[in-house]
C-alpha cells in the first residue's frame, strides 16, 4: 500500500493518475479512428502492410501530441 505522508502528495499522486488515464484514452481513441479509417478504405488499395506502415507516422505524431498535452496538466 502507498504510504501518503501529505494532502498535497496525495493530490499530486492523484493528478498523475488522471493524466495516465487521460493519456490512454487520447491515443487508444487515436488507434481507434485510423483504424477505422485504414482497414475500409487504405487496406483494400495499398494492402494490409503497406497501410500500416503509411499510418505509422501519423500515429506517432499522435502520440507525441497526446503526451505533450498531458504533460502540461500535470
Amino acid at each position: 500500500m502507498l504510504a501518503f505522508t501529505t494532502y498535497a502528495n496525495l493530490l499530486n499522486h492523484t493528478q498523475v493518475i488522471v493524466a495516465e488515464l487521460v493519456y490512454f484514452a487520447l491515443v487508444f481513441g487515436l488507434g481507434f479512428l485510423s483504424g477505422s479509417t485504414r482497414v475500409p478504405f487504405i487496406v483494400p488499395l495499398l494492402g494490409k502492410r503497406k497501410a500500416e506502415l503509411l499510418e505509422m507516422p501519423f500515429m506517432l505524431v499522435g502520440i507525441i501530441f497526446c503526451s505533450a498535452v498531458c504533460d502540461k496538466k500535470v
